[in-house]
């Protein structure tokens, strides 16, 4: 479960933009920085299901996670979604975060949950 929703198979969408799409224009004004352009950024779009749940343990030399819950998606991991939401239900419920990897062929998400630190302190 997420919260109070069940996600054994449930269908979610991701999205995401394209690498190497132009992003935003920003200008500095005192202490903000507002988006004054965007010229072409590319949306992703995907959809897909939760295939299951798990606690992650994984090191890398980027990721560092501690009994982290996380849920494994349908499709397959595309450069430009990570750190984009998960969205069930009208809810986000989880964040791109990493492709398997055993088989970089699926899709893993770390779950938002109030209270969790995923990532572990050095």
């Amino acid at each position: 479960k997420v919260g109070k929703i069940t996600v054994a198979h449930a269908a979610v969408q991701s999205e995401g933009f394209v690498v190497n799409t132009d992003g935003p224009i920003i200008q500095r004004v005192g202490k903000d920085v507002l988006v004054t352009s965007v010229p072409h950024l590319e949306r992703l779009m995907l959809e897909g299901q939760i295939i299951r749940q798990a606690q992650i343990d994984l090191k890398t030399l980027d990721i560092d996670l501690k009994k982290s819950p996380s849920v494994q998606l349908s499709y397959r991991p595309i450069v430009g979604i990570s750190g984009g939401p998960v969205i069930l239900k009208g809810r986000v419920v989880a964040m791109n975060s990493f492709a398997d990897p055993g088989t970089f062929k699926q899709t893993w998400a770390l779950e938002l949950q109030p209270g969790i630190q995923n990532f572990a302190r050095p």
